[in-house]
């Protein structure tokens, strides 16, 4: 009976880690798939209807804040990544709750490189929709400069980045391994139910053995002590 809850327990779990592999599967799968006319789109337009899908697009009438928060992992002296809140070209009062598209970009390595291409009147990048929060650090970091920002409702865009690097890519190796591991764990306790069912066959067939022969010795009636 154990052996039937650990097969059934596992059937569950395979079905959870093939439907997050499906999952993985498809963002991975949309990723790759990015338009390669990039529709032109104002920074309020975007904030106001934001996409549903992955999208590549050139973002313009924006205008960066004046507060950035650069990443070097390596300490090489060059920035890996780099997060720049853009707001709509017209916007001016910061005194109250207001949205930002918030670019995350990974092709700029200094600060005149990151004003270079924030002063472009365009700005290609990409809308990831499953990946629209910040890590935690980034967050409190930006929060400090922009207390009134409302980050539940901006935009990330990303730049420079390659988008298999999301949620998609963990999905799908999640999934394909426990559900590698499920079909194991099936298989193993499949093969201890037969082989118990065929030791459990042989005992009886040789207790029967054992009373047929106690039954042919004792025809003639003969005392057994």
């Amino acid at each position: 009976m154990n052996r039937l809850v650990i097969i059934l327990l596992s059937v569950c779990a395979g079905v959870v880690c093939a439907l997050l592999a499906y999952i993985g599967f498809l963002a991975t799968h949309s990723a790759g798939s990015v338009a390669k006319d990039s529709p032109t789109i104002e920074c309020n337009s975007l904030l106001e209807s934001v996409p549903t899908d992955l999208k590549e697009l050139s973002l313009t009438k924006f205008k960066a804040g004046n507060q950035y928060v650069s990443y070097d992992d390596d300490n090489d002296g060059q920035w890996d990544r780099v997060f720049v809140p853009l707001f709509p070209s017209h916007f001016e009062r910061l005194d109250s709750n207001y949205r930002a598209v918030i670019v995350s970009l990974a092709d700029v390595t200094n600060e005149t490189q990151l004003f270079e291409k924030i002063r472009q009147p365009e700005l290609t990048a990409e809308y990831w929709y499953w990946s629209q929060k910040l890590d935690n650090r980034t967050y409190n970091r930006l929060a400090e400069n922009y207390l009134s920002l409302d980050f539940g409702n901006s935009v990330i865009l990303y730049s420079g980045h390659s988008p298999t690097s999301g949620y998609g890519t963990a999905f799908l190796w999640v999934g394909c391994l426990g559900a590698l591991l499920s079909m194991i764990v099936i298989g193993w306790n499949l093969v201890g139910l037969v082989i118990a069912g065929i030791r459990r066959e042989s005992e009886t067939d040789a207790g029967n053995s054992d009373t047929d022969v106690d039954v042919i010795s004792n025809r003639a009636q003969l005392p057994t002590n």
